[in-house]
């Protein structure tokens, strides 16, 4: 019989690290023969950044590939791309999905005219902090092709 508990929390991992946002579910057997733990992570793979700390956690990642969704939730293509991005994410351990929200506030729509954001979605793939490749609007295939080309 295996009884569980649940809770939501935060994690920090080593720099570099893909444990995010965690729902973790702890379950322990209560059979006398077998005492076993097992903790269950379900970890988010695509964070959100603000203008306060997308440069640091760019500069941090100098070797990664970074997929930067610029977005805001009103918009309609851009809610289509959430899941894609999600779905790449799954499958490309190796890089880093960031959501960055353009209308949060004030500095985060400074943040995103400033490199340039015209339309949305826009998607701008990094690597450390220089800006080596963009997609603007819902093209998923363009984005996948460009995220396996340049994660090799």
């Amino acid at each position: 019989m295996l009884t569980g508990s649940k809770r939501v929390c935060s994690v920090s991992g080593a720099k570099g690290s893909r444990i995010r946002n965690c729902n973790v579910q702890a379950f322990v057997s209560r059979d006398r023969e077998t005492i076993a733990a097992m903790t269950v992570m379900e970890c988010e793979t695509v964070i959100e950044l603000t203008a306060h700390n997308i440069q640091s956690f760019l500069s941090e990642h100098q070797s990664q590939l970074t997929v930067v969704d610029f977005y805001t939730p009103w918009c309609g293509p851009c809610k289509v791309m959430a899941s894609v991005l999600e779905q790449m994410a799954h499958e490309h351990n190796d890089v880093n999905f960031i959501k960055f929200d353009c209308g949060a506030d004030t500095n985060n729509k400074n943040f995103a005219i400033s490199v340039g954001i015209k339309a949305l979605p826009t998607f701008i793939l990094y690597r450390g902090s220089e800006k080596i490749a963009q997609v603007t609007g819902a093209k998923a295939e363009k984005l996948r092709e460009m995220v396996r080309t340049l994660s090799t």
